[in-house]
């Protein structure tokens, strides 16, 4: 089970439990993800996977595997105006999957106006298919799903 925290600073941590009894705390990276386990730091690149706040799969994104975005939950991310970045944290939604304002995302100006449809249309993306999958089975299914597809 994962729970995502973010900082004031906007840095991804991430508890892990693991045999319900020890906690890791992780932060995203540029490089990866680095975990901290007492004193014992271990490096978990392989098992990190990032989504937006808006439903993308910054893990599968070119930007991110290129290293020109660290993801929008980083302090480095492409677009540091986000609209949708700014109303999560501001509700402290991990997604806006979380959002009890919109039963239906689609209504929501910030995830479905022309700008968003335009680039979910050039790169293939579905935002809001992905946050309903993600109301739907839960962030894990929906992480293990991503990572077996490969897209954003």
């Amino acid at each position: 089970m994962q729970n995502v925290i973010l900082s004031t600073y906007g840095l991804k941590l991430t508890l892990h439990n693991i045999c319900e009894n020890i906690t890791l705390m992780c932060m995203a990276t540029q490089k990866g993800v680095m975990c901290k386990r007492g004193g014992e730091i271990m490096d978990t690149r392989q098992n990190d996977f990032i989504v937006a706040y808006c439903g993308l799969a910054c893990s599968n994104c070119g930007m991110y595997l290129k290293g020109k975005c660290a993801g929008c939950h980083s302090d480095k991310p492409m677009n540091r105006n986000c609209k949708m970045k700014a109303c999560a944290i501001e509700h402290k939604y991990t997604t806006c999957a979380d959002c009890t304002e919109y039963s239906n995302l689609k209504d929501c100006r910030k995830l479905n106006n022309l700008v968003a449809n335009f680039f979910g249309f050039i790169f293939r993306t579905d935002r809001i298919g992905n946050l309903n999958r993600i109301r739907e089975a839960g962030i894990e299914k929906f992480i293990d799903g991503k990572r077996k597809d490969g897209r954003a």
